[in-house]
This record gives C-alpha cells, sequence and structure tokens, in this order.
C-alpha cells in the first residue's frame, strides 16, 4: 500500500514537472505575451534606409511680393463683393415676383367683394344691372318724372324706387371712377419696369414716383444698374474703373459719390428725384476727372521745374559766360569775349595759365 502511495506521489510530482503544452499561455497574462512576442513596429531593428536627399531639381515655391499679395486680397474681396450681389439680385427678384403675386391675388380678392356687395344690396344690383345694359341714371330719372305725373299711389310708389335705382348708378359710377383712378395711380408706380433702362419712356415713368416707397427705391437701384452697365461697355478706361468700382465706398468715386449725396445741397436735391442719379453721376465724374488733370498737371509742373533746375545756369556761374560780347572776360579783363576767342591756341593757354597762377 505504502509502495502504491509513494508510486503515486512520484507520478503527481512527474506531471507538476512537465509543463502541458498551453499551460504557459494560460498562467501567463495576454499582453505580456505579445509585449515578449518579436514586434515588426517600434521594438523590431528598422532596417537602415538611406537618407533622402534634397531634390535640387524642384524650384522653392515663388514668394509672393507685397504689392502681389495686395492685389490678391482685392481681388478675393470683389469677388466675394460679387457674389454677394448675385445674392441680393436673385432674392430681389424673388421679392419682386412674391410682390407680383400678391398683388394679383389681391385684385381677385377685391373683384370678388366688390361682387359680393353688389349681390347683398337689391337696388344696387338692379342699379348696376341697368349700367350694364347701357342705361344712364339720367334716363331712369326722366322715367321716375313721368310715373309722377301719372298721379295714382303706385306710380308714386314706383317713381320713388327709380329715384333710388338712379341715386345707386351714380354712387356706382364714381366708385367705379374712383376704383379706376387708383388702378391706373398703381400702375403709374410699377409701369417703369415695362421699359428699358435709357429710354424715353422709363425716363417719363419717374415723375409717378415719390420717394419714401418701394417702387422708388427699385428704380434707383435699377438706375444705378444700367449706369454700371453701361460703363463697363464703355472704351474709356475711366468709365471701366467706374464700373468696376461704383459700389466700393473705399474707392475714389464710391467716396465721392457718397459725399457728393450726402453733403452737398445738390445730392440731396437728387435724391429726392427717381433719376438723380444720373446727373449725381456726372457731376461726380468730371470732379474726379478734374481731380485728376490737376494733379497730372502738378506732376508735369514738377517735371519740369527739375528739367529746368538741371539746365539752367547755376547763381555761381561766372558772368562772363552771359556777358554781351563787347564785355570784358573774366580770364582776360583787359579784352572782351569775341576778343578772347580770336586768339590762337598757345595765347589762349598763356592767358589761361597766367590767369591760374595769379
Amino acid at each position: 500500500m505504502s509502495e502504491a502511495l509513494r508510486a503515486l506521489n512520484d507520478g503527481a510530482q512527474a506531471f507538476e514537472s512537465e509543463p502541458q503544452e498551453g499551460a504557459e499561455l494560460e498562467s501567463q497574462d495576454f499582453h505580456s505575451v505579445v509585449s515578449d512576442a518579436p514586434q515588426q513596429g517600434a521594438d523590431a531593428t528598422p532596417e537602415t534606409e538611406p537618407e533622402r536627399q534634397p531634390e535640387t531639381g524642384k524650384k522653392e515655391s515663388k514668394k509672393l511680393s507685397k504689392f502681389e499679395i495686395q492685389k490678391a486680397a482685392k481681388e478675393r474681396d470683389k469677388r466675394r463683393a460679387d457674389q454677394a450681389y448675385a445674392k441680393l439680385q436673385q432674392a430681389e427678384d424673388q421679392r419682386r415676383q412674391v410682390l407680383e403675386e400678391n398683388a394679383r391675388l389681391k385684385a381677385e380678392a377685391q373683384a370678388q367683394a366688390e361682387k359680393a356687395r353688389v349681390q347683398s344690396d337689391p337696388i344696387l344690383r338692379q342699379a348696376v344691372s341697368l349700367l350694364e345694359q347701357g342705361y344712364r341714371p339720367e334716363d331712369v330719372e326722366a322715367e321716375a318724372q313721368r310715373l309722377d305725373s301719372a298721379g295714382d299711389t303706385e306710380n308714386a310708389e314706383n317713381a320713388r324706387g327709380a329715384r333710388a335705382i338712379a341715386i345707386q348708378m351714380r354712387n356706382h359710377l364714381q366708385h367705379e371712377e374712383n376704383r379706376t383712378r387708383q388702378q391706373l395711380a398703381q400702375q403709374s408706380q410699377t409701369a417703369w419696369r415695362n421699359y428699358a433702362f435709357g429710354t424715353v419712356e422709363f425716363d417719363q415713368a419717374a415723375s409717378f414716383l415719390k420717394p419714401g416707397n418701394q417702387e422708388f427705391d427699385d428704380y434707383w437701384g435699377t438706375v444705378e444698374q444700367g449706369l454700371i452697365e453701361r460703363c463697363k461697355a464703355s472704351q474709356d478706361p475711366l468709365d471701366q474703373e467706374i464700373g468696376k468700382t461704383f459700389r466700393d465706398h473705399n474707392s475714389a468715386f464710391g467716396r465721392s459719390m457718397v459725399e457728393f449725396l450726402n453733403r452737398t445741397a445738390f445730392g440731396q436735391a437728387f435724391k429726392k428725384h427717381a433719376l438723380g442719379m444720373v446727373p449725381a453721376f456726372e457731376m461726380v465724374k468730371q470732379k474726379l476727372v478734374i481731380e485728376r488733370l490737376q494733379s497730372a498737371n502738378q506732376q508735369l509742373t514738377q517735371e519740369l521745374n527739375k528739367t529746368r533746375g538741371l539746365t539752367s545756369i547755376a547763381s555761381s556761374a561766372p558772368a562772363g559766360y552771359t556777358n554781351g560780347n563787347s564785355s570784358p572776360h573774366y580770364l582776360s579783363p583787359d579784352l572782351s569775349h569775341n576778343d578772347l576767342m580770336r586768339l590762337d591756341m598757345g595765347k589762349f593757354r598763356e592767358r589761361l595759365r597766367r590767369r591760374l597762377t595769379d
């Protein structure tokens, strides 16, 4: 029995001393096993790669000058301004379409309300029916007088009804006249939209517009856009410059236009007229032309003064060179200029040497 127990203990020790396959992985942590394994990343010994030589064939990026940077910034700002203006024009077109649709719906609602008003009053309905048939209020009043002349009660009641119909006929005619006048006034406010900028009809439509309403503002904006398009289509460099910088208040033209409209009496008067932008544009443009001509004249005057300073005789120059032919020369006080010029070269050198040594 003891031998059997001893043999069993020896077998157990042998079992514990021999590790089975996979036992070590169970006892060790997974991360420790992975860390002990050879890695291909940072722990692996990297192969020596040849250092990259700088490519001499590549051109270095060109450094922009201050002027080029400013020019690019201006172009970027102009592009953004054009995009913003395009979006504004699109929104304005949409708003205009909405206003037209609202006007149409309003006219239809007014027509339905007028029809309901006529149908609700029997006397007014009869008056409108007679007007549509071609009768006039005077015809109905004449019929009322004829019925009064009959003298009986029934005809007298009919005569009173006829007079009431005649009154309603006149009221309806007056109402229609007022409504027609109002419609014509509204149409005159929007009539300019049917004509192109620069036409006689477009200019004549401006007389119906007054400051303070949306049509006046839209007309003013249309005139402004028309002037811009005209400047862009012109061959004059100044007009092309104005067309590009018309709405830029930091440009020479834009700054002058704002100052003219807001700070001068002419500008305040022009702002009250729908076509006031046109004379304001011409006056500001001429002012800009005069300023540039004055600047160019001043530059030419300065250049001319510099040229005169380089070619004129200085104040320290000897007076003998500018005196008359009979005046004595400073090289030879006893001889005049003409006499000195007649001397031969030898005598002239002798006098010059003597003058320098004295």
